[in-house]
């Protein structure tokens, strides 16, 4: 996915899936599929731009309701970026939200 979404990766891409069989094929093809990249581009731009201040604003106004450990943890919160140190998915014991166990069984090994 990353990949799509680095310059010319789109492109290249459906270039890959199509094979065009001829120069002169591609020629053809490249415009519909360059102008499909740009709207792509412009709308993930669009998209990503409404996210954070979507986020921010939830931040914002969930600064009063938090205690300092929240609010620090919260400030670190990156939609898109697996929780966790370093990155790594999952939480650990200490970062579960209070609550009944869910079905989903119990969390995979640190």
């Amino acid at each position: 996915v990353n990949d799509l979404r680095r310059p010319g990766g789109f492109i290249e891409h459906v270039q890959r899936v199509i094979r065009p069989t001829s120069d002169s094929q591609w020629n053809a093809i490249r415009p519909v599929v360059e102008a499909a990249a740009e709207r792509n581009a412009f709308t993930r731009r669009s998209h990503d731009s409404a996210m954070r201040a979507a986020v921010d604003s939830m931040k914002a106004q969930l600064q009063p309701l938090l205690n300092d450990e929240q609010r620090e943890r919260l400030s670190r919160f990156v939609p898109g970026r697996p929780p966790g140190p370093g990155g790594r998915r999952g939480r650990g014991r200490d970062d579960r939200p209070p609550g009944p166990p869910d079905d989903r069984g119990p969390p995979p090994p640190p």
